[in-house]
């Protein structure tokens, strides 16, 4: 059956595809006209029609599959997509994927902390389907959150729990429907401020930056009407418009944590760049607000003294009216903080490794005796630097390292970085260059895989297709669940070019994800791990633009045979990618 709608299907689109490319006679009389135009509008919605009984046919498949995780979010996915077309059908779908990460209520099946850990992450799933259903039906989607309630809820904070059930369910809206993400957003508001909520205003920011802001104001003062408000909340709050001298200041997810006396804390000390002064002078005032109330709980005291010593600049800088207030909230702190917290050389953390004082650094380094110990500290450095995009300056700490295999890996981090910046500024020839250094692998692969991207502006196949090449035999050292997935990439650059042989690195991807455990591929970090006696840094190894998954690949390959498209695809093995496939084709169906 599922072969024979394929092919059905398949002979539709063709015969749509040669209809098109048929030349309109200059002749037709407007009565010709008049009738084809009806026809051509049937013959569509026939045509959409059976693209819809396709893609139901898949959800069919896909309810028979066994992991709950994978077919609950693929099936309201499903249902996302159906929607327009068949709103009974995709209702009924979302209810499916509901029903298929319910939490068992038999109290005797949650006594072991094996069985918690399963109703939890069913609970996650639960969750996303919501947010699936909340693109759809906002209603619907807020009942749903409200009824959610678990015993260790109503036991500890059911209101925080709420807070927090609304800024996922934002989080998984804000890319796509960022007016929706923004409800749920204030709906969580009421019950309090979510420490997820950091993590929403900067994805909001990028879609819609006032909107971002005036949520940021609302989270503040909902923040100022707390009593008990967590000086932990005010912090993370404070990196929208702060951030540290130890990131990228343009990564506007990047957050540097310190360890401060017996507390750790997010470091605010640098400014953001072209922050609006009014947010902050709002986040000044409502600070002082927070750690000036009295607090029993000692690690809140300390928190806020350390919020006081990080805002004192600011206040300088911004508010020099509030510098007294936080004087005098840090004063009244003392007698209750440990005496270490008062003192100056605790604060040596907050003294940031940025680009000013790098030669200051590496100073105090080259003063340690073991070699190890120098190393370690190299290792930070440099990573510091090359997330600032500072190369020059990453190499020079390379040259001091000792150990010749860290040494070694760190030359191909930083070439690889030196290769991304290249592309990022349109030096195409001096990325191929970079890229020509590296060892095979993951690294190699992508920064070739970007190269094709670049090249595919313009008109000489020959070189997009031997950058593709060379991007593909880089990737046949990689042995871990990232490998198919840098050959769907290398299948989606080409498949603008050559359509067969596009459908031949399809199989191929297919035949490497079965021959890979699903652990492999479900949890791909695409990041380069350097580890040195107790220091460990992940380098971030992605090129903008570079798609490693179905949705490109797929899109231009069913446009061209869908038959032999989904029939690829059905001889996945495994369970994630073959759903994940699935709905990469039906959307691509549905466009």
């Amino acid at each position: 059956m599922l072969k024979q709608t394929v092919l059905l299907i398949s002979i539709i689109l063709t015969q749509q595809v040669s209809a098109q490319q048929v030349p309109k006679s200059k002749n037709n009389s407007s009565r010709k006209e008049s009738i084809a135009k009806p026809e051509a509008k049937r013959e569509m919605e026939r045509q959409r029609r059976l693209a819809v009984l396709r893609v139901q046919d898949f959800a069919q498949h896909l309810a028979a599959l066994r992991d709950v995780k994978v077919k609950a979010i693929a099936l309201a996915r499903f249902a996302d997509l159906l929607w327009k077309d068949d709103e009974i059908y995709a209702r009924a779908l979302f209810t499916k994927a509901l029903d298929a990460c319910s939490v068992e209520t038999d109290s005797s099946s949650t006594d072991s902390p094996e069985a918690n850990n399963a109703a939890y992450r069913l609970r996650r799933v639960r969750r996303q389907v919501i947010a699936q259903i909340a693109r759809r039906d906002a209603a619907l989607a807020q009942r749903l959150l409200e009824a959610e309630t678990t015993e260790d809820e109503i036991a500890f904070d059911q209101v925080s729990a709420r807070a927090q059930r609304n800024v996922e369910t934002a989080l998984s809206l804000v890319k796509d429907n960022p007016d929706k993400a923004t409800d749920f957003a204030r709906q969580s508001l009421r019950s309090g401020v979510s420490p997820y909520m950091m993590s929403l205003l900067k994805e909001l920011r990028l879609k819609d930056e006032a909107a971002a802001n005036r949520l940021f104001i609302d989270t503040l003062a909902r923040l100022a009407a707390d009593p008990v408000a967590d000086a932990n909340n005010l912090l993370m709050l404070g990196t929208y418009i702060f951030t540290s001298p130890k990131v990228n200041p343009a990564d506007h997810t990047a957050v540097a944590y310190v360890g401060i006396g017996n507390v750790m804390v997010c470091d605010i000390t640098a400014d953001r760049p072209n922050i609006p002064r009014e947010l902050i002078l709002a986040f000044l005032n409502v600070a002082v607000q927070v750690i000036s109330r009295p607090t029993d709980d000692p690690k809140q005291q300390q928190l806020r003294y350390v919020v006081g010593y990080q805002l004192r600049p600011k206040a300088a800088m911004y508010a020099p009216h509030l510098v007294q207030p936080i004087v005098s909230a840090m004063h009244a702190l003392m007698p209750v903080i440990p005496p270490p917290l008062a003192q100056e050389e605790t604060y040596s953390t907050l003294k940031g490794i940025g680009i000013k004082n790098t030669e200051e650094t590496l100073r105090d380094i080259e003063k340690l005796k073991n070699e190890s110990a120098r190393d370690e500290r190299y290792l930070s450095l440099v990573f510091t630097l090359w997330m600032q995009d500072d190369f020059e300056q990453a190499r020079e700490v390379y040259n001091k390292v000792g150990d010749t295999k860290l040494r070694g890996q760190l030359a191909d981090i930083i070439a690889f970085g030196e290769g991304v910046k290249m592309l990022k500024s349109g030096q195409v020839s001096a990325a191929a260059e970079a890229a020509d250094k590296l060892p095979p692998g993951v690294a190699r692969a992508t920064v070739w895989l970007g190269i094709a991207r670049a090249r595919a502006k313009g008109d000489n196949e020959q070189l997009i297709t031997e950058a593709i090449d060379l991007a593909l035999a880089a990737a046949r050292n990689v042995n871990d669940g990232r490998r198919p997935l840098l050959t769907l990439a290398a299948a989606g650059e080409l498949a603008r070019l050559d359509a067969v042989r596009t459908r031949a690195l399809l199989v191929d991807a297919v035949r490497q994800f079965n021959a890979q455990e699903t652990e492999s591929f479900a949890n791909v970090k695409w990041e380069q791990s350097i580890e040195f006696g107790s220091v460990t840094r992940s380098f971030p190894l992605k090129v903008k633009g570079v798609e490693y998954g179905f949705n490109q690949v797929l899109a231009t390959s069913a446009s061209v045979d869908f038959e032999g498209t989904a029939a690829a695809i059905m001889e996945l093995k495994s369970e994630l990618p073959l759903a994940q496939a699935l709905v990469s084709l039906a959307a691509a169906a549905l466009k």
